[in-house]
């Protein structure tokens, strides 16, 4: 490909991180309490545990009719509980003498009563600042704050968005949610919206498309949002500096303290457009290179040996992972099954992940790509690839070198800066090695514990044991069985549909993030903070071409990743890098169109010999880990 291609790998493992996708598998609701404190039982035992503890917190608290006191107080011993014979009100007043009471004359304490007027509230609060930005980013990523390493010195710096329109949003962090006509927005040059022209300082709010508009990729980051206007194409001329402002309005006509960015708007030049059209992207399922062996350790946990056989085996890698996995079976009709299901959640994970309708088609607010996987009707043929075929490839199964396989390497793609070609992900010691993912979960004592179970070694594959075949219907309900080894076995093909698969998606999807430009090295408008040690708003450092925002981001490496964070919701794109796949920003060198060379030689590292297809290029590349 171009002197703008690298390799970028993702690992699991390494030091402090050791968990990592293992995490997704081993917690099984039944048997661990991975989850947070809220999380629903899944078992009826788990429900009376949960049903206990509440009533060890609370026990019997329920209200007697009669009295209107808690009916657990009826059971306290005997002794001087007078207070619960007399009246509330006697209790309130010092009364202690049972059945002591006194009328009350209502009317007669209302007209003794004093006259309380109802207190002039006054005008209502200033509204607060509020904090607007473009396309979601935080305030820490847009340029409204400098940037700083290790405690350094303040770096200025700015966000490029295109001529071709971006969005604006308002928010509010006070909870407190303003209608809209009481949202300004400014801008300081002149604004054309709709053939009109709207002069600096006046109000874009009511011109443009704004409100609360919901943004389907957003998740959490959207909380407190009071506006979000839609900018379209050429409603701001190329500026180096344009600067937005937003304030909020109180019904009485009063304004709060404004808030602004300063952004720089262009026009996103091809060079450095991602998607001049859309992507198409073809998801491998047949690549047979490798043997795969279970091997029992004298701890209890399992590994599993790889031989590299340039004919193949007759096995696709990706189904000799599932079957040492459990998952897959000698039962050919439940196999077969349990595959398209498996493979039907990583679709799903990686279509909600970029964005995608449920064909794997572009959507208005998605990433403007095509998904498809090998054998779907309308998918390209792999064997046709070629770098003017026009779609890339990224191999899902098999198990990197053996260097890479110590290190927990789960995946490697080409890097293509800006996203300027095309790229196959299937060579040997590329795509999604789903068989070393496996092998870190059979590694993990606790791992190997759960899925014992079902071990092709000790135990009865998924498919095998009478009433496995239920579990392909989504709404057979395991505790109707009267089989407690069902319901385990259940519980454990459940766990494998929901977390192995996403854990393979999240990985296809960072591979494919890589090929299509992530994440660029330096801070904006060049870069994208990839590759930067030190920064306040990361949880580490991630390394070139990664980063490592709060949360579970896709193009954050696997050695920091904690995938218990999943239980809330689905990995995303962080907001800069998602802006940049949606072609909401413009980032790189806008002087010159960079040159691109066949191959790139230096800093490289070799794959191999021995893991080389026959026809595999033998020329080094540059890789990044």
């Amino acid at each position: 490909m171009g002197a703008r291609r690298r390799a970028g790998s993702r690992t699991i493992g390494g030091t402090g991180g050791g968990e990592l996708l293992v995490s997704m598998i081993v917690c099984l609701p039944a048997w661990t309490a991975c989850g947070s404190a809220g999380t629903q039982a899944s078992t009826p035992d788990e429900a009376a545990r949960v049903d206990a503890f509440a009533d060890m917190l609370d026990p019997g608290l329920d209200q007697s009719p009669e009295t209107g006191f808690p009916d657990a107080w009826d059971s306290l011993p005997s002794g001087d509980f007078s207070f619960r014979e007399a009246g509330p009100l006697d209790v309130l007043d010092g009364g202690t003498t049972p059945g002591d009471t006194e009328t009350l004359d209502v009317e007669s304490d209302l007209a003794d009563a004093p006259d309380l007027a109802e207190p002039d509230p006054g005008p209502p609060p200033v509204p607060p600042r509020p904090r607007i930005t473009v396309n979601r980013i935080p305030d820490a990523m847009n340029g409204k704050v400098p940037f700083t390493q290790h405690g350094g010195p303040p770096h200025a710096f700015h966000l490029r968005v295109p001529t071709r329109g971006f969005t604006v949003e308002v928010y509010r962090d006070d909870g407190i949610a303003p209608g809209p006509d009481l949202v300004r927005l400014y801008a300081s040059a002149p604004a054309r919206v709709e053939g009109q022209t709207l002069a600096p300082g006046e109000d874009l709010a009511q011109a443009l498309s704004c409100g609360l508009m919901p943004d389907p990729m957003a998740g959490a980051s959207d909380k407190g949002l009071v506006l979000r206007c839609l900018v379209p194409e050429g409603t701001f001329s190329p500026d180096p500096s344009l600067t937005l402002t937003a304030v909020l309005g109180a019904p009485d006509g009063r304004q709060g303290e404004p808030d602004s960015i300063a952004v720089e708007v262009t026009d996103l030049v091809p060079w450095l457009d991602p998607f001049v059209q859309p992507d198409v992207w073809l998801v491998t399922l047949s690549r047979d290179l490798c043997q795969h062996d279970l091997l029992a350790r004298p701890d209890g946990t399992y590994d599993i040996l790889t031989a590299y056989l340039p004919g193949g085996n007759g096995i696709p890698d990706l189904d000799e992972a599932l079957t040492l996995l459990g998952f897959l079976s000698t039962n050919t009709k439940f196999s077969e099954a349990a595959r398209a299901l498996f493979l039907k959640r990583v679709r799903e994970y990686a279509h909600e992940i970029f964005g995608l309708d449920a064909s794997g088609h572009p959507t208005p607010w998605g990433v403007p790509l095509f998904l498809y996987f090998e054998g779907d009707l309308d998918a390209p043929d792999p064997a046709l690839w070629s770098e003017q075929a026009g779609f890339s490839m990224v191999a899902l199964g098999g198990d990197p070198n053996p260097e890479d396989i110590a290190t927990g390497i789960v995946g490697r793609a080409w890097i293509d800066w800006n996203n300027q070609g095309v790229e196959d992900n299937t060579i040997p010691n590329f795509g999604v090695f789903v068989t070393n993912i496996v092998r870190q979960v059979l590694r993990n004592p606790l791992g190997a514990l759960i899925l014992q179970e079902v071990s092709p070694m000790v135990g009865t594959p998924l498919g095998e044991y009478p009433g496995d075949e239920h579990f392909l219907d989504p709404d057979f309900d395991p505790t109707t069985s009267g089989d407690p080894r069902l319901e385990q076995r259940h519980a454990i093909f459940t766990t494998i549909i929901e977390f192995a698969t996403l854990a393979v998606a999240v990985t296809l999807c960072h591979e494919m993030g890589h090929s299509l430009g992530l994440v660029p090295n330096g801070p904006p408008p060049e870069g994208l903070f990839g590759g930067m040690d030190g920064l306040p708003f990361t949880d580490s450092d991630a390394g070139a071409a990664h980063i490592d925002t709060p949360g579970l981001n896709v193009m954050q490496t696997g050695k920091v990743t904690s995938y218990l964070e999943a239980l809330g919701g689905v990995p995303r794109f962080n907001e800069l890098n998602l802006a940049y796949l949606r072609r909401r920003l413009v980032v790189g060198t806008l002087d010159a169109r960079p040159a691109r060379r066949a191959l790139e030689s230096a800093s490289c590292a070799a794959f191999p010999a021995w893991f080389l297809a026959p026809g595999t290029p033998t020329q080094p590349r540059s890789v990044v880990w």
